[in-house]
């Protein structure tokens, strides 16, 4: 049986017991006045500080809303079966690879929690281990790291722009979304070796930390 055959067999079950956690009473307040006037998945969308995350985040609940054919803005005001609806959007994104599939889902999963809808573990679990995806959460394909010829050869078919980026990556271990978002005032060119101050609303993590370049990098 196919992971989409196994999909609709998913149990039945579901209790609305989810309370928000941490944050201050007021940041609280700012994001549910936010979600009440600037749409519930930019809302929802708010509590993360990583632009990725609320990228793949925004892409997987758009998917989900396309998929059942429903607006978001409506979605809570009756009374849905969030079940059926999510094992729908299961089912669509079945064949994508394991780690789309789970951060889709994943994504689907806090924002009707965030809606006070907290399906039980054991339909999200029976979800996450339907068929293929029982095997593994990674990827479907293995990276390896390059050799230095390899880098080499990339390097030399590069702008100079390109150049300068791929050698701060190289030499910090910076994420090609944190690279971007540099500004002057981050890079420090004359401590040695040259560092760059991540912002905390940089980073994935949410967390500010600060990197340090090769002595090629710089002087691109």
């Amino acid at each position: 049986m196919n992971k989409k055959n196994m999909l609709t067999n998913c149990s039945q079950d579901y209790s609305n017991s989810y309370t928000i956690p941490g944050n201050s009473l007021n940041n609280k307040k700012h994001i549910y006045f936010f979600m009440e006037n600037e749409g519930k998945i930019e809302g929802f969308l708010s509590w993360y500080s990583s632009k990725s995350t609320r990228k793949v985040y925004r892409s997987a609940l758009n998917l989900f809303f396309s998929v059942i054919n429903k607006n978001p803005e409506s979605y809570f005001n009756e009374k849905q079966d969030y079940k059926t609806d999510v094992v729908r959007f299961a089912q669509i994104i079945a064949d994508r690879p394991p780690k789309t599939y789970y951060v889709y889902l994943s994504a689907v999963k806090k924002f009707l929690q965030r809606n006070e809808i907290d399906l039980k573990a054991s339909f999200w679990q029976d979800l996450k281990t339907v068929s293929s995806y029982k095997r593994s959460r990674r990827a479907l394909t293995e990276d390896r790291i390059p050799t230095n010829k390899e880098l080499r050869k990339i390097l030399n078919h590069c702008s100079l722009r390109e150049k300068t980026i791929l050698l701060m990556l190289l030499s910090s271990g910076m994420r090609i979304g944190e690279a971007l978002e540099i500004k002057r005032e981050d890079i420090d060119l004359d401590y040695k070796p040259a560092k760059i101050e991540l912002q905390m609303e940089y980073t994935k993590t949410g967390l500010a930390r600060t990197v340090f370049i090769s002595d090629e990098a710089r002087e691109h």
